[in-house]
């Protein structure tokens, strides 16, 4: 992380970026459980499922900060 100066969320983002690019190539929708949604600084995509595990509140709250 030093060398590249980058945050967790950086590289967690890379990550995800680049394996749901791949799950969308193979004609598959990217599923993430609600803390990738709502704990991290990530660009999902539109077409990703967040599934909802803790409470329903956090569906509120994630649809608010995509909106």
């Amino acid at each position: 992380m030093r060398s590249r100066n980058a945050t967790l969320d950086d590289l967690l983002g890379e990550f995800v970026i680049g394996t749901h690019d791949t799950v969308r190539q193979h004609g598959k929708i990217p599923v993430v459980w609600e803390e990738m949604a709502l704990k991290h600084e990530l660009n999902l995509g539109k077409d990703t499922i967040v599934t909802v595990w803790i409470s329903s509140v956090s569906t509120g709250a994630y649809l608010q900060s995509i909106i």
